[in-house]
């Protein structure tokens, strides 16, 4: 026999792909349906929002994970100098109202 016939016959018994395909007609394919392109692009934006929404969310999680700590950590000598000086200037406070009070009390002169 011919090589091309033996190919020929080869390839008819060889079931094709379409043929494993169930034929039960257009209208059961979900896909069937009028799908216009402002469905898509409608489909498309909200799926675009939503992983717009989801990325957010877990970039935010993943910079608190991560530079939160870093962060504290760099602010914790600042935050005590400035604790510091906070405690500075409230006793300075303290003094220039006892002055204020001591002048006041001068100037008015002895109680008669």
């Amino acid at each position: 026999m011919p090589r091309s016939l033996k190919s020929k016959r080869a390839s008819e018994a060889t079931p094709s792909m379409a043929d494993n395909v169930p034929n039960n007609g257009a209208a059961s394919c979900p896909l069937s349906q009028a799908v216009t392109r402002a469905d898509l692009h409608e489909f498309q934006e909200a799926m675009i929002a939503k992983l717009s929404v989801l990325i957010a969310g877990q970039l935010q999680s993943a910079v608190e994970a991560i530079l939160k700590p870093a962060i504290d950590a760099a602010m914790g000598p600042i935050t005590s100098v400035l604790d510091g000086i906070g405690v500075a200037v409230e006793a300075q406070g303290r003094q220039i109202s006892d002055l204020e009070q001591g002048l006041s009390d001068y100037s008015a002169g002895p109680a008669p």
